[in-house]
């Protein structure tokens, strides 16, 4: 049975001479120290291998290797593309269409700098209990349940994040509905930022050229929607909505239809999601980092495969094995 490591990325940047330092983010140093040391123990493969490997025309080495790149920053672009692309590997891009098609700032990245700027500049106290504010400014209009309810809901922090950030990041994500937190977010950018969104979003993103430039260059280029809402909690309608014009901005831009994938963004889909890829000619699924660890290639998993995210991996060549590597050399 054929096994894929593959590994998600998301910023990849300078930090210390970024807008924002305090952004969680891979440092462009440590991502190339992490190239080297997987260079060591693993065989890159690119999305076309896997695709030929699933449908049986192609057997693929042991200790291969996946690299996936979520929400198509300016960063991959930038920092990631020309690492991969002096060394020969493939990288596989995963860009929701909203923010290059019409210069959209996505909620989860405004949420991500809302965090950041007011962690670098202490008011992060401040940017908490703005939000409990708006929520009660806003609880008739939009009809939100008590406050109370609110504050009953419990988000145990991760390791990474304190339960606070993950109050705000579930609250502005998914919790409140989705008209009220829009609003909610506007008003928080405009008054924390103090940049314009198109600013921003032309600082973030990739843009049409730059994606052209990747695909002619081998690089991989897949959906991750096209407002990066959590498709789960879509209707059929609504899912399909979202995804065709993920699909039309992929055939436009120079994807070939037979090498369709998707990386469901949070990680979040359903039998749904699943039932429309199928009628979009989708090849494969990726999901959210998962303890499932290593991706076990089979027809099966077509629109399920595991990830694991570069924190679990060292970032020097000089490395011992990682956990991941470990296990992987024992079979």
């Amino acid at each position: 049975m054929n096994k894929v490591t593959i590994i998600s990325y998301h910023y990849v940047r300078d930090l210390k001479n970024s807008r924002f330092p305090e952004m969680k983010a891979l440092d462009l140093k440590n991502f190339i120290g992490q190239i080297d040391y997987l260079s060591k123990y693993y065989h890159y493969i690119t999305m076309e291998d896997f695709i030929e490997s699933i449908e049986g025309r192609k057997s693929l080495p042991k200790n291969s290797l996946l690299l996936t790149f979520d929400d198509g920053y300016s960063d991959h672009y930038l920092n990631a593309f020309p690492v991969l692309f002096n060394k020969g590997i493939q990288g596989s891009f995963f860009i929701p269409s909203a923010p290059v098609q019409e210069k959209k700032i996505l909620d989860v990245n405004k949420i991500h700098l809302l965090l950041a700027k007011s962690l670098a500049d202490s008011s992060f106290q401040k940017l908490y209990k703005d939000i409990w504010k708006l929520i009660e400014k806003y609880q008739k209009t939009y009809e939100l349940k008590s406050l109370e309810y609110y504050r009953n809901i419990k988000f145990p922090g991760n390791g990474l994040d304190t339960e606070e950030v993950i109050f705000i990041k579930r609250m502005l994500q998914s919790e409140l509905p989705y008209s009220c937190r829009k609003v909610i977010l506007d008003e928080l950018f405009e008054e924390y930022l103090g940049v314009s969104e198109r600013v921003i979003n032309n600082e973030l993103y990739v843009n049409q050229d730059q994606i052209s430039t990747m695909l002619k260059s081998g690089m991989h280029i897949g959906s991750h929607g096209h407002e990066h809402f959590w498709l789960h909690t879509l209707t059929y309608e609504e899912q399909e909505q979202d995804l065709r014009k993920s699909l039309s901005f992929l055939i436009e831009s120079g994807v070939n239809p037979d090498t369709l994938t998707i990386c469901y963004p949070y990680g979040s889909y359903n039998e749904t999601t699943i039932e429309i890829l199928k009628k979009m000619n989708f090849k494969l699924g990726f999901i959210d980092p998962s303890v499932t660890g290593i991706a076990e290639l089979t027809e099966k998993n077509r629109f399920e495969f595991p990830r694991i995210d570069t924190i679990d991996f060292p970032y020097s060549g000089d490395s011992d094995s990682s956990k991941w590597t470990l296990e992987l050399l024992k079979n």
